[in-house]
């Protein structure tokens, strides 16, 4: 004769809200909140001392220049955006963000470079339209 466990709709409910919390307190442990991501950029000249910067994110972020630095060779800008750890979608659609950085030396031929040292794209036209 063999006799099997059987257990109750309770203990699997219990078993399934354990899980959960589990899986949450992991999630925190590993970043809860929104996480801050350097964002690559466009660039357009608007004078000898000031260049506009162009980041394109999803919608609702905190976006900002968090750094600039300038050698003789290049301008290295960091552009920083939080992007929410859960998201529940969007259109893919891109959002503008726009700021305007002034310069300690005219720009001349240096390279425009983001916060990881890529080289940013160059807009021939104001604000990148």
């Amino acid at each position: 004769m063999t006799s099997t466990l059987r257990r109750s709709p309770a203990y699997y409910v219990g078993l399934g809200q354990k899980l959960l919390a589990s899986v949450v307190v992991g999630l925190c442990f590993s970043g809860c909140g929104p996480r801050t991501i350097l964002e690559p950029f466009s660039y357009w000249v608007v004078d000898d001392r000031t260049i506009g910067v162009l980041v394109v994110e999803g919608p609702n972020r905190e976006c900002h220049i968090v750094a600039v630095s300038e050698t003789p060779a290049e301008v290295k800008v960091s552009a920083e955006c939080q992007v929410p750890t859960f998201s529940i979608g969007s259109t893919g659609a891109g959002y503008r963000y726009e700021f305007e950085v002034d310069l300690a030396d005219n720009l001349g031929e240096r390279e425009v470079v983001d916060g990881a040292g890529r080289a940013a794209d160059h807009c021939t036209v104001p604000k990148c339209l």
